[in-house]
């Protein structure tokens, strides 16, 4: 078995990540770089091969590198190679250390040996909420690509429609901001029982990255332009407590949200569009399965609503008229980008490769940019106090003005071009795998014969196939009962 991580595809992995890095902060002196990586350390003599490929080369001194390791043996060899990077005092995974850690850093590099799961979503997320990446950070993650569970297949399958939605899935047949164009698509596959193509799939990766970033500090608490409109409270309390059908009628009897806009808040219920009305799942099996997570999804019901509710508030601080309504939507647009102090993607780059122990990897390179100028322009027309909610036309003598509409307006455009970049195609850069020799076949009574011998189980399931050691240990449990006594010949010379 490979042990070896000096891989020659993860150096070509590692060479992009440089290459990356050289390009995206060149405005910025290797010296005043922080960096935060998993330096490795899985075998004796090839410790830290990240930080003597990447960041040595790029002049970053090693006393600017944070090293993450959960291993206890792991992280017993990097202290012994004394480095010279950073370490955490005990073993640490990348979960704690996001969501304790007051720095920030200007590359984040997550190398992981397996997929996109549960906790590594959340430390995203506790990345870009807690702004621990730095407002021109460059975000390095690396993922297994292959032999997902179907959790995780599903999982995909909801990252990739909201993906979609958001815009990211152009040049892979979406056009973004249509939840039916991806509904219809996934509905056909599984009416003409096609299989669903996992490497199309596998952009939920990305995409995931993306809409997290996007979210800043929403990923840890509630956006203050929604706890500070006068309807946030009313609404939450009926959405937390009231069963999920009584919903429609209490909301739209609350006056805040009219009954159109309820159907808009329904058509933004992804994951239940996607699996109910393609017919992957019936609305009974839907409900089932998110019976164990009714307050993640209320919490995700309360998120939409309360952004269809801005509107109004919006809408009535600045004497919008009704026909309007699509400018009020706008201000709370970028009002709340603002607020969360989203990332945007300026520049992505996607690889992959297959490793020297056959494994697809899944290397993502994004360059952020939280874009703080683009919102002075956007303040020269709307002041908003975070504090009070409240919100007006900076100058009020032209809150009428076409013109200032107009501009509204071109501002609100940038944004959305800046949150529905399309990912690019992934650049495949090889294998290194090489498969084992073939082993010669035995028979099963030529197993029992070598077992009767005494030769032991490891070393015959190493040698020959087509037996693991556990069937191994079985036969060898039948010779011990006398199963197979005068069964055994020796095999043909």
């Amino acid at each position: 078995m490979v042990r070896s991580y000096d891989d020659p595809l993860k150096r070509q992995a590692r060479e992009k990540l440089r290459h990356f890095i050289a390009r995206k902060l060149a405005f910025k002196k290797p010296s005043d770089i922080k960096v935060v990586c998993f330096p490795g350390a899985e075998v004796e003599g090839e410790e830290a091969l990240e930080v003597k490929e990447i960041y040595d080369p790029l002049g970053i001194p090693r006393k600017n590198v944070v090293g993450l390791e959960k291993e206890q043996d792991q992280f017993k060899r990097l202290k012994r190679a004394n480095l010279g990077i950073i370490l955490t005092e005990a073993p640490m995974s990348d979960l704690d250390f996001f969501t304790s850690t007051p720095d920030k850093f200007d590359v984040i590099s997550l190398d992981y040996q397996g997929h996109q799961d549960e906790s590594e979503t959340k430390t995203l997320e506790q990345i870009a909420g807690r702004q621990v990446l730095s407002k021109y950070g460059i975000l390095c993650t690396n993922y297994a690509g292959q032999r997902e569970t179907r959790r995780l297949q599903s999982n995909m399958l909801i990252g990739f429609t909201s993906g979609a939605f958001l815009g990211h899935g152009k040049g892979m047949g979406f056009s973004g901001f249509s939840v039916d164009e991806v509904v219809n698509f996934w509905k056909q596959k599984y009416e003409s029982n096609e299989d669903f193509e996992l490497s199309q799939l596998r952009n939920a990766i990305t995409f995931e990255t993306l809409s997290t970033f996007l979210k800043g500090t929403e990923n840890v608490s509630t956006p203050k332009l929604f706890q500070k409109h006068p309807y946030y409270e009313q609404l939450r309390e009926l959405i937390m407590t009231l069963p999920f059908d009584q919903l429609r009628s209490a909301i739209i009897g609350s006056g805040v949200i009219e009954p159109e806009d309820y159907g808009t808040i329904e058509r933004f219920d992804v994951p239940k569009r996607l699996l109910v009305d393609s017919g992957i799942l019936t609305s009974a099996e839907y409900e089932e399965r998110v019976k164990g997570i009714d307050d993640v999804r209320r919490e995700m019901f309360n998120h939409i609503v309360q952004i269809v509710a801005i509107r109004k508030h919006i809408a009535e601080s600045l004497g919008l008229k009704k026909r309007e309504r699509g400018l009020a939507d706008f201000i709370g647009y970028v009002l709340n980008m603002q607020g969360v102090k989203s990332y945007f993607p300026r520049s992505i780059e996607r690889y992959s490769y297959t490793s020297n122990k056959n494994m697809l990897m899944l290397l993502d390179l994004v360059a952020f940019d939280q874009n703080e100028n683009a919102y002075r322009e956007f303040g020269e027309l709307i002041s908003y106090g975070p504090q009070t909610g409240k919100i007006s036309f900076r100058d009020q003598a032209k809150k009428d003005s076409l013109m200032v509409r107009k501009r509204i307006l071109g501002i609100t455009r940038k944004f959305i071009a800046l949150t529905s970049q399309a990912v690019p195609e992934r650049i495949y850069l090889g294998s290194s795998w090489v498969p084992p020799p073939r082993k010669e076949r035995i028979s099963k009574e030529e197993a029992v014969y070598l077992l009767s011998g005494g030769v032991p189980c490891a070393e015959i399931a190493d040698t020959y196939a087509p037996f693991t050691v556990g069937q191994l240990a079985a036969f060898r449990a039948h010779i011990t009962m006398g199963t197979y006594k005068d069964k055994t010949p020796p095999p043909n010379s």
